[in-house]
């Protein structure tokens, strides 16, 4: 018996529309686009018929590997193979997500584009690597299928996203059957993403030793931005022997971490209380004048000394101003990558204590804890603007989460600071969180009601969340 949806209401269709889409069952989708329809016509009605996410019909055809549906929309309705959501995602980045390979090979086929960007300018090939934590969870390796599909397709193997490239991805992620597959492919090994950041580093904040080994076996630079310094921070015994084999110099100072600028690793790893580190590095490492006793013992004592303490102390200070101003700069060129990776370097000084790594930024979201950030909030009075700055950079790069998160450690900072609860609005409203947003907005108006952007932003909230609720 055919299923009966005259009683339904405009939303119910649309979600049955959507829901076959993704089933795969045809004349159902063409059912429900006929009675959504008002005089637009059935492409029309399909294309504008989106998930709250603004992905659409086409988008969940992908996804779900329904060739036919996606066959009937290019070739019967017409859609563009490259279609966008409303996060600027093709049906190939969705089936490039899935591990679609019938899907994506009659995409590639009808004019889909594998090299084209989303808002965030990641390709299909960084989404086929963007779930890559439950590629380890998966049998079938279905994201892996997608990789092996699309680099023999003359893509760029390198696009670069605001979190570096595939390979970064890849590695960061400890999926070496994807990081093996990029490396054949011609990866670069050396690839600085965010001026900090090359895959073996990356490989070791993911802490995958197979990964490291991968990366050094195929001739990755195990001096550039010093991932010696970074395996002594990830506390990794095996990661330290296996660089200092491949040769790592033990006498270039480490510049990525800002508190630690122009530091040894031996003294890096003296500061982490890592005595077994110090006796691996002190027989490779020349004798620095400042440390007289050159022993194990003598070394740990001189990163206690109130003279090694203070002398860091000013340049955290000094670089705190120095990123902060870089920051503004590159945000005011519009060059919001840039800004995000300068404004982060500052937020790694907020404390005396070392705070989680960048790549956790960007990887996983940085939220401190209440206490770490009454602790800055001491130290550097004006750090409020930089979390409300970097929650700007990432609305542009269409971040809402990360902008979000972002925005409510400025707000936990800066509590009676007007501009804090401006961009946790924006953020809130990034999201389609209309009712919150208004809430933050009226909170900031009260404190500031001659703020006519305030004002603004507050109006437009309040009729978003009034539409909303009307539908």
């Amino acid at each position: 018996m055919a299923r009966d949806f005259s009683g339904g209401s405009r939303e119910e269709l649309q979600k049955t529309l959507l829901d076959a889409a993704a089933l795969g069952q045809l004349s159902v989708l063409k059912k429900m686009a006929k009675m959504l329809d008002k005089g637009e016509g059935m492409k029309k009605t399909i294309e504008i018929t989106k998930e709250a996410n603004g992905a659409g019909a086409f988008h969940f055809a992908a996804s779900y590997g329904r060739t036919d549906i996606c066959r009937y929309l290019i070739e019967e309705l017409g859609f563009d193979p490259n279609f966008r959501s409303d996060q600027g995602k093709t049906p190939l980045f969705c089936a490039a997500q899935e591990g679609k390979t019938g899907t994506l090979t009659y995409l590639c086929n009808s004019g889909a584009d594998p090299t084209c960007t989303d808002w965030k300018g990641e390709t299909p090939l960084h989404i086929a690597l963007d779930l890559v934590r439950l590629i380890t969870k998966l049998v079938d390796g279905r994201q892996d299928k997608s990789i092996e599909f699309l680099l023999p397709k003359r893509i760029v193997v390198d696009p670069e996203s605001y979190r570096g490239t595939p390979l970064h991805y890849a590695v960061a992620y400890s999926n070496e059957k994807a990081a093996k597959i990029l490396v054949e492919h011609n990866a670069d090994l050396n690839k600085v993403s965010n001026e900090l950041f090359t895959p073996l580093r990356m490989s070791i904040f993911g802490g995958s030793l197979d990964c490291t080994k991968l990366l050094i076996k195929a001739g990755a630079d195990v001096n550039l931005c010093c991932p010696l310094a970074t395996a002594i921070f990830e506390h990794s015994a095996e990661t330290v022997k296996c660089l200092l084999e491949a040769a790592a110099d033990p006498n270039i100072p480490s510049e990525v971490r800002l508190n630690d600028y122009g530091m040894l690793p031996i003294e890096i790893a003296a500061e982490c209380r890592e005595k077994r580190f110090v006796q691996m590095l002190l027989p490779l490492t020349s004798q620095l004048p400042t440390v007289p006793n050159w022993t194990v013992e003598g070394i740990i004592n001189y990163v206690k000394s109130p003279a090694f303490k203070k002398k860091h102390e000013i340049r955290r200070k000094e670089m705190f101003a120095y990123w902060k101003d870089e920051g503004g700069q590159a945000f005011r060129r519009s060059e919001y990558l840039a800004a995000i990776n300068f404004y982060s370097a500052v937020s790694l000084l907020l404390d005396s204590f070392i705070f989680d790594n960048f790549c956790q930024l960007i990887f996983n979201t940085f939220k401190p804890s209440t206490s770490e950030l009454d602790i800055a909030m001491l130290m550097f009075p004006t750090d409020a603007t930089i979390f409300a700055n970097r929650s700007l950079c990432w609305l542009r790069m269409a971040e809402g989460d990360l902008a979000l998160e972002d925005a409510q450690t400025a707000k936990s900072l800066g509590r009676n600071w007007p501009k804090a609860y401006y961009r946790l609005g924006a953020a809130f409203m990034s999201l389609k969180r209309y009712e919150e947003a208004s809430q933050v907005l009226l909170d900031g108006f009260n404190l500031d009601p001659a703020n006519k952007d305030m004002e603004k932003a507050l109006l437009e909230a309040l009729d978003c969340m009034k539409k909303s609720n009307a539908l």
